[in-house]
């Protein structure tokens, strides 16, 4: 259960545990789940998963941290041999060896990963470049090796393991990934949440929306540089919104964004928005003229699938997991080619016959990606190796 005692609970694994788990336990009450814990974190699992747990036979143990902690190595052999579970899943395999429940070696039988993404091994420079960083990694790469089963959040990251660490093609299954039931297409007359936000945020009927951050492979500032090459009208009709969880100060700062942030200088109408909730998101993405998703590299490509399921007309980068979540090609641009991310926003802003046929399609191929064959395709493979 490392996967909610780490900063990563925060984020996408955070949330895709959060859905997965919650699924498991409603779609296969059979089972007796044993949850492990780290002890020498304070952080527990989620309320509303123990609420979900109250139907289920259920066991929570902790074992000590430190992987680095040679003793605490066998703790943890002699501890999952008294659970004696038919399958050990390790949520989030990548964290820091304080973080671990379970180490890179001596796992036990039947263990089964979830793999979620390469990001650090994909771009070294940016996230690997401390020797400490480095050499915790490739420690935790070491499960890829050892475990019985991979599971992947996607065929783009199951070809990525094939690829960049030989991983045998048999022993890695893509269940995929999917949106979380907080994401859906509000009725044409529910509009006080709508107004209350929008209002709130100060925002335009019309509006283009984006999630990003300051993170590189978000790609966030190609999409302001694109942006700013539509024509002026364009970008005075429909302002860009973006949701980030960058830092104010970060954002403030930033010589390169600089001259997106003066509106008297560059006249851009860029609408910042810090601090969203998942229900405020929601409502943006359901009210938005178009989403736009830039991002160079995606294990999941998420935000993808929120905003088609809310009715989002979507146009992203063709790189990585989004073409598979996307659904189809000619909403797809290259986020390394700014005329290209321009070009893709330009003509659905412009062509409302196209966006209304991108819309239609989201909303129908994302009522396929759903929690329930994420998990159905996971307990086949548990059930495969038993």
């Amino acid at each position: 259960m490392q996967a909610f005692q780490s900063t990563n609970r925060i984020g996408g694994i955070g949330k895709y545990n959060h859905d997965f788990l919650s699924t498991l336990f409603s779609l296969y009450p059979e089972n007796e789940y044993n949850l492990v814990y780290n002890q020498t974190s304070q952080l527990d699992v989620p309320l509303d998963i123990k609420g979900a747990l109250h139907l289920n036979k259920k066991v929570i143990r902790y074992f000590p941290g430190n992987d680095w902690n040679f003793f605490n190595k066998w703790i943890y052999r002699i501890g999952f041999s008294s659970i004696q579970s038919n399958v050990t899943h390790i949520l989030s395999p990548f964290e820091t060896q304080s973080h671990c429940v379970i180490p890179s070696s001596l796992l036990p039988k039947n263990t089964v990963i979830t793999l979620y993404d390469f990001i650090p091994y994909l771009y070294k420079d940016l996230y690997l470049r401390h020797p400490l960083a480095w050499q915790h990694y490739s420690e935790r790469l070491k499960i890829l090796r050892s475990a019985s089963l991979i599971l992947s959040i996607s065929e783009a990251t199951r070809q990525d393991a094939i690829r960049l660490f030989q991983v045998s093609e048999d022993k890695i299954v893509n269940v995929g990934i999917a949106p979380s039931s907080e994401y859906y297409r509000e009725p044409d007359n529910v509009v006080n949440k709508s107004i209350f936000t929008k209002y709130k945020y100060q925002i335009p009927d019309a509006f283009v929306l984006t999630v990003s951050n300051l993170d590189h492979r978000k790609n966030l500032k190609s999409l302001l540089k694109a942006y700013s090459f539509l024509p002026l009208a364009l970008r005075e009709a429909y302002p860009l919104v973006l949701v980030t969880n960058s830092l104010p100060e970060h954002i403030e700062k930033d010589p390169e964004l600089q001259p997106y942030l003066d509106y008297q200088t560059h006249p851009f109408n860029l609408i910042i928005l810090y601090s969203v909730s998942n229900n405020e998101l929601r409502t943006l993405y359901n009210t938005c003229t178009l989403f736009v998703y830039a991002s160079l590299y995606e294990g999941g490509g998420l935000p993808v699938v929120e905003a088609m399921r809310c009715g989002a007309p979507v146009v992203a980068s063709n790189t990585s997991s989004i073409p598979e979540f996307a659904g189809r090609i000619d909403n797809l641009f290259d986020p390394k080619n700014i005329d290209d991310i321009r070009n893709a926003i330009e003509n659905i802003l412009t062509n409302e016959t196209f966006r209304q046929e991108i819309q239609r399609h989201g909303l129908e191929f994302s009522k396929t990606i759903t929690w329930e064959k994420v998990v159905t395709k996971a307990m086949k493979a548990y059930k495969n190796l038993l």
